[in-house]
């Protein structure tokens, strides 16, 4: 039997007014904090002055955050932007980038360490690297729980189906109050056989009717003419469907179930590869590994070195598992590699260079 996960936790946690509160931006705070919490040891260890770490955790934040926006606004959609201006404003909508973030951090260093410390750029890095590290895994982490940037299909007996990135879901979020019939929809995976060779399996849209809906025809209808279609329809740019559809041609049911209408799209999901959460292991397995290096064995010694190793874990991993990621905009569909391996090209290539480099080098005392 083919297992899959039927992803579809709401990306919001609440709401205060027209704003929502959401895990990503949660866990994002939440990078920022722990960061700061380890940087704290990293100056008491060292015995240096306490307010750099206030002065470094501004220049992170405005770096990261302007270059991560700038990034994903002129790397992956120019033309919008350019013609858009002010939505380049519009951080809340969503639309960061980790290569831009990782530019703007080198920005924010650089600086730093001309108006701050009066050290390196590497000395800076060496240290600070390590909580970006962390930060990168919970940042992964909020891309799953946004069901977004995850990887094509996948026949793994863990592959996600993420209900909440379908037309169906957008539509009912938007509209849900209007649709005052439906008391709630809920995705199941059922057993069965894939009619593709593999790339789709058998999954039930569970609708569950408000109590005045107790006519089977009323229940029938709405299911046909204003849920099914929405299932129909295709996905993306290039035209192929995403994650859950249903076929026109198959029914639907309807039963009631403790007093109320209860309705059953038979659909199909789309397992894909959850490559946040290869990302977010491999960024975890990376601070883990740099603490490590700090820790016990004195690597900050060595200029350059953490560095080094920070930006092999993050950007080679990351060129890798582009190959099962699916393309976040549509034209680089017709690429060899993809926008975010050609960016991740120089990192992993610097990385490479500061590990030798340091590895050449005496150690210097902290």
């Amino acid at each position: 039997m083919f297992g899959m996960i039927v992803w579809n936790v709401d990306p919001e946690i609440f709401s205060i007014g027209s704003r929502e509160i959401r895990y990503y931006g949660l866990l994002f705070a939440l990078g920022f904090y722990l960061g700061y919490k380890i940087f704290q040891r990293i100056v008491k260890k060292e015995k240096l002055e306490e307010s750099l770490l206030d002065k470094l955790l501004m220049y992170v934040m405005i770096g990261t955050v302007v270059g991560a926006r700038l990034g994903h606004c002129l790397f992956y959609e120019p033309a919008y932007y350019l013609s858009n201006p002010i939505a380049i404003l519009k951080v809340y909508e969503g639309g960061l980038a980790s290569h831009g973030g990782a530019i703007g951090i080198l920005i924010a260093i650089y600086f730093f360490s001309k108006k701050v410390s009066k050290r390196s750029m590497l000395w800076s890095l060496d240290r600070l690297l390590i909580t970006v590290a962390l930060a990168g895994a919970l940042i992964r982490s909020g891309n799953l729980m946004n069901s977004e940037i995850y990887g094509e299909p996948t026949n793994s007996e863990y592959g996600f189906v993420y209900a909440q990135d379908t037309r169906l879901s957008r539509t009912l979020k938007a509209n849900f109050s209007q649709l005052k019939s439906i008391e709630s929809v809920k995705y199941v995976s059922e057993q069965g056989e894939s009619p593709d060779g593999g790339r789709s399996w058998p999954l039930d849209v569970v609708v569950t009717f408000k109590r005045h809906i107790q006519q089977e025809n009323d229940a029938l209808s709405i299911l046909n003419y204003q849920l099914k279609p929405w299932l129909a329809l295709s996905e993306k740019e290039d035209g192929s469907i995403s994650n859950i559809y249903a076929n026109p041609d198959d029914g639907v049911e309807v039963k009631i179930d403790k007093g109320r209408m209860v309705g059953v799209i038979k659909a199909w999901g789309i397992p894909k590869h959850p490559t946040h959460i290869y990302e977010a292991l491999v960024y975890l397995l990376g601070f883990l590994v740099l603490m490590w290096m700090y820790w016990k064995k004195d690597a900050a010694n060595r200029e350059g070195l953490l560095t080094g190793v920070f930006l092999e874990f993050v950007f080679l991993s990351r060129f890798l598992i582009e190959f099962i990621k699916e393309n976040q905009v549509g034209f680089e569909s017709g690429m060899q590699l993809n926008m975010g391996q050609w960016l991740s090209i120089p990192f992993i290539l610097g990385g490479v260079f500061l590990i030798v480099r340091a590895s050449r080098k005496t150690p210097k005392a902290l």
